[in-house]
């Protein structure tokens, strides 16, 4: 990034880096219709699960370094932010489309000179007395450009 805009070509994998470090619905609920076994573990009929997107999108088998904010890592696009098979959300085009378009704004727009200072952020999301955070570590900081 140096002393000139922000790198346009970042902008996608920004997106899908951010659905996967820190996505907007990090636990899903679901009931089980039949028996079913998972990684060798028997879950009845009528179990309820809850699932943690979260901590899928920080799987080390599926993403190295995964509590690293990287913007051109190659298998970003492989998180659950938005679910899968039966489930996958009809709206995610739509809403990386707006990701996308509002980025390219910011980044059109964004003084020439400087580099990105960051700032600290906190969570809402919290479970806990003291506001720990429900999953992993806090999100990566935020950007902006002066």
């Amino acid at each position: 990034m140096g002393g000139g805009h922000p790198d346009p070509t970042l902008i996608q994998g920004s997106i899908d880096e951010t659905l996967r470090y820190d996505p907007s619905v990090p636990v899903w609920r679901r009931l089980t219709k039949h028996p079913v076994t998972i990684a060798g573990f028997e879950i009845p009929e009528g179990a309820k699960l809850f699932l943690w997107l979260a901590a899928a999108g920080r799987e080390p088998t599926v993403f190295s370094d995964p509590d690293r904010f990287d913007m051109p890592r190659d298998n970003a696009k492989h998180h659950l932010a938005f679910g899968k098979g039966m489930h996958f959300c009809i709206g995610s085009a739509l809403g990386k489309l707006e990701a996308r378009l509002a980025l390219e704004a910011l980044t059109t727009r964004s003084p020439a000179s400087g580099s990105p200072k960051a700032r600290s952020s906190r969570s809402t999301r919290t479970s806990a007395p003291g506001g720990r955070r429900r999953y992993g570590r806090p999100p990566p900081p935020r950007l902006t450009f002066s």
